[in-house]
């Protein structure tokens, strides 16, 4: 139990002044806004939060409140999310504070579900087992899994279609016993499975791994589920630490993280409080191969637990009565349409949302007619042109094997598109590529934040290669760990501040003759100066030497081919450059104006995304309830795509998806117009 006073109104008014917000934001000009409930709180509660509610704004400014009058020195907050999400707002809204300070140091906790559960749980528990964890990372545990195994046994697994093109994610644990999956050899559905050699030896190796200190990332839960079923103290003193509890994006944890939170906080006698944040309609993790939580659901079924925020102040009314069409949950007073903000675009957008329909072979003009559509809509407002973030996303992003007749995905609607440029971590092999995606994530944040630590991940990757005994916490910027390490070899950290110094003054032009003449050294010097005596820099030599030529990097925002951008130029304007990427790089963002293209996912007969929810486009709500697993999983993604836009809303779609009739509907019945090109 936790005695904490109750939170004023003019403390609430006090907030808005700080977080630059309205004074009534949290109130509502009529005092009915239902995040003023959501402030004061102190049970627990489930906010089921629209898209552009400002939940986590919402979630800082509650954590403020609860800074300045948190009474314990020896129990905090703790808040977790999927990223750092919260904590970085924190660090820039409330960092000027000595709350905010407060809030990211013991005894509170702001982190990643991952980082919190390895820190308290995972980490301190596989010590006690006789395994020192030096990194936690897929590609090094599963190298190294691949690596050790006979060849023999790699070429049984590598012979399998359903292996390829990923082999060795089959190297993967599924229990404390170090067991991995039943292995498809491709031969007549054979399998290596248990009590055979090769499985044996599989099982030894993936247990050597850990001694060695090599951990996949979603092994860490196994061995948290163990270290909770084992010792019912762990919860007694999770509980008694962390007497609040806040999960941020809730509706994107998996089962096995849902239970062992539940676990953790909640089973039994003596729960923490807890607040979680979400919004089950954008719950799209089960395209990355994860399931959805079935032991603690969000929002809760218990009475007076689940709260709503049914108003957004990223968009208007016919936005929200386009994307409210798409919500698998319902919202008791339906999605309502409270924006946008004009600061960046004032422009009126009532009856500009378009669906473009591409005939066969005219796939090549639905990205110029965008853009001109955008330079129509806001020709009287040049600053909002200049200014507005113009997006094109997709569900299928990466070029798949099997490809279709288009449009299977954002390749087909723009060749030089790149779907690793896309991903929020992308998977680089060598070094100079992490510093070209940094400079190329610089830019588009106009921060150097991104480059530093792009970097300095690279650093840390070429100690992991050459002497295998580093270990990071994941809370703990890669920039400031390697300061930390160097702090007693000056010599070797003036050169690594040296190499930040080049990266931050923005005018370093990365060749492959600048790279091998004037940086492999120093990199050398500063990656045998962390790992020490026993550095192996012959291993490593891959991961320094510079790319093969023809890859396509992204080194500015520039260059529309190495970017994923679209440049439509328009001399008496401006010129229009329109960001591509796949659905899910975009969750969690607001653009001023987005693109939906339709693609080809887990459909039959030819039929796209878009085609299987034609129903749901036209307005007529068909099959609410009844939609089936598949369209489930497409509603949600195409709500999280169709609610990104503060102005515009625009669909790709094929000519033959709509009759003649359908058409005339959805132009006289609806807020979308219809251009066939």
């Amino acid at each position: 139990m936790i005695d904490i006073p109750p939170i004023a109104d003019e403390e609430i008014h006090e907030v808005c002044k700080l977080l630059a917000l309205p004074q009534h934001a949290f109130h509502g000009v009529d005092g009915k806004d239902p995040r003023h409930e959501v402030l004061k709180s102190m049970a627990t509660m489930d906010i089921e939060a629209c898209p552009g509610s400002g939940k986590t704004t919402l979630l800082v400014a509650k954590l403020d409140l609860l800074a300045k009058r948190w009474p314990y020195r020896t129990q905090g907050m703790c808040v977790l999310s999927h990223t750092n999400g919260a904590r970085d707002e924190i660090e820039k809204k409330l960092g000027s504070t000595l709350e905010g300070q407060a809030l990211l140091k013991y005894p509170h906790y702001i982190g990643t579900i991952h980082g919190f559960v390895n820190e308290f749980i995972t980490i301190p528990w596989l010590r006690s087992k006789g395994y020192s964890p030096n990194i936690i990372e897929d590609e090094t545990a599963l190298k190294w899994r691949w690596n050790s195994l006979p060849p023999w046994i790699k070429e049984q697994i590598s012979r399998s279609p359903m292996n390829t093109p990923n082999p060795q994610k089959t190297l993967k644990i599924i229990n404390n016993q170090f067991e991995v999956k039943d292995i498809n050899t491709g031969r007549r559905g054979q399998c290596i499975s248990r009590g055979q050699s090769a499985y044996s030896a599989i099982t030894t190796i993936c247990k050597n791994s850990y001694t060695k200190g090599f951990m996949c990332f979603d092994e860490m839960f196994i061995w948290a589920n163990e270290a909770l079923s084992k010792n019912k103290y762990i919860q007694e003193l999770l509980r008694n630490r962390f007497p609040f509890l806040f999960i941020d994006e809730v509706q994107d944890n998996s089962e096995i993280q849902s239970t062992i939170l539940h676990k953790t906080f909640m089973e039994g006698k003596k729960p923490v409080i807890r607040q979680r944040f979400g919004d089950s309609n954008q719950a799209i993790f089960n395209y990355t191969g994860q399931s959805g939580a079935t032991t603690d659901t969000f929002p809760s079924v218990l009475d007076g637990v689940r709260k709503e925020l049914p108003n957004s102040h990223r968009f208007g009314v016919e936005i929200a009565s386009l994307a409210s069409n798409f919500a698998i949950n319902s919202l008791e007073s339906g999605l309502q349409g409270h924006g946008p903000n004009t600061s960046k675009a004032n422009v009126a957008t009532d009856q500009k949302h378009t669906i473009f329909l591409f005939k066969d072979g005219d796939i090549d003009k639905v990205l110029p007619e965008y853009a001109k559509h955008i330079l129509e809509v806001f020709a009287d407002n040049p600053e909002g042109l200049k200014q507005g973030d113009f997006v094109a996303v997709g569900a299928v992003h990466t070029k798949p094997d099997n490809l279709q007749k288009p449009p299977h995905y954002i390749g087909h609607y723009y060749p030089h598109y790149k779907s690793e440029l896309s991903k929020k971590e992308p998977s680089l092999k060598t070094f100079p590529e992490h510093i070209m995606v940094g400079k190329y994530l610089s830019s588009l944040s106009s921060s150097s934040f991104p480059l530093i630590e792009k970097y300095s991940e690279a650093i840390l990757k070429a100690a992991h290669i050459a002497g295998e005994k580093l270990s990071v916490s994941r809370r703990k910027r890669k920039h400031n760990y390697i300061l930390e390490s160097l702090m007693e070899a000056q010599e070797i950290s003036n050169l690594h501040k040296a190499q930040i110094l080049k990266l931050i003054k923005g005018d370093l032009n990365l060749t492959k003759t600048v790279w091998e003449e004037s940086w492999i050294g120093d990199v050398s010097s500063i990656v045998s100066g962390l790992v020490g005596d026993d550095v192996k820099m012959d291993k490593v030599a891959q991961f320094l030497a510079w790319p093969d030529e023809t890859i396509e990097l992204p080194i500015s925002n520039e260059s529309s081919v190495m970017s994923n951008r679209f440049h439509y130029p328009n001399q008496e304007i401006a010129d229009i450059s329109i960001r591509l990427g796949s659905i899910h790089s975009v969750k969690g963002q607001s653009h001023t104006a987005t693109l939906v293209l339709d693609t080809f996912l887990n459909g039959r007969n030819g039929k796209t995304c878009l085609d299987y929810m034609k129903s749901w486009i036209l307005g007529s709500s068909a099959g609410k309830g009844r939609e089936g697993p598949e369209n489930t999983k497409r509603l949600k993604l195409h709500y999280v795509a169709m609610t990104r836009p503060t102005h515009l809303l625009c669909l790709a779609m094929k000519f033959d998806s709509f009759s003649q009739k359908e058409r005339d509907s959805l132009s006289a019945g609806t807020c979308w117009n219809i251009k066939v090109l």
